[in-house]
């Protein structure tokens, strides 16, 4: 399943003009399902937003130290709790969009080249799916 998850996340997450690569991760366990070429975020990364989406104190770790996926670090931007929910970040040049499904958590990330609407657009569709398949 794991092939067919990074063919999700090719296809559709990072259509263009939006997020330039992507990952799907177990909410609980940090684990990739599946995730463009090169893409990597930690297990305890993916615990942090989870403990973002849950918690104060998770939302406030991640206003203090930034979000951090792989070794890029974003500056914290905000946390919508409504659904999807959804956390964003900005570098310089880019920024992520982090949203959770009630068994996964979406991450995608996008350069310069691409703009934040349709990137959290793109994450947005995608989440809305696992939402409505249960997962």
């Amino acid at each position: 399943m794991a092939n067919q998850w990074s063919t999700y996340c090719q296809n559709n997450i990072c259509r263009a003009g939006g997020c330039s690569s992507a990952g799907i991760y177990d909410a609980s366990s940090g684990a990739a399902w599946g995730t463009t070429t090169g893409f990597k975020a930690t297990p305890e990364q993916i615990k942090g937003f989870n403990a973002a989406f849950a918690s104060d104190a998770g939302v406030s770790a991640l206003q203090a130290g930034g979000i951090k996926v792989g070794d890029t670090k974003y500056m914290f931007l905000q946390i919508d709790k409504s659904k999807p929910p959804t956390i964003l970040g900005k570098t310089k040049d880019g920024g992520c969009v982090i949203q959770k499904s009630s068994k996964a958590i979406v991450v995608g990330v996008y350069g310069s080249g691409s703009t934040p609407g349709e990137s959290n657009k793109q994450v947005t569709q995608f989440t809305d799916w696992l939402i409505n398949s249960n997962y």
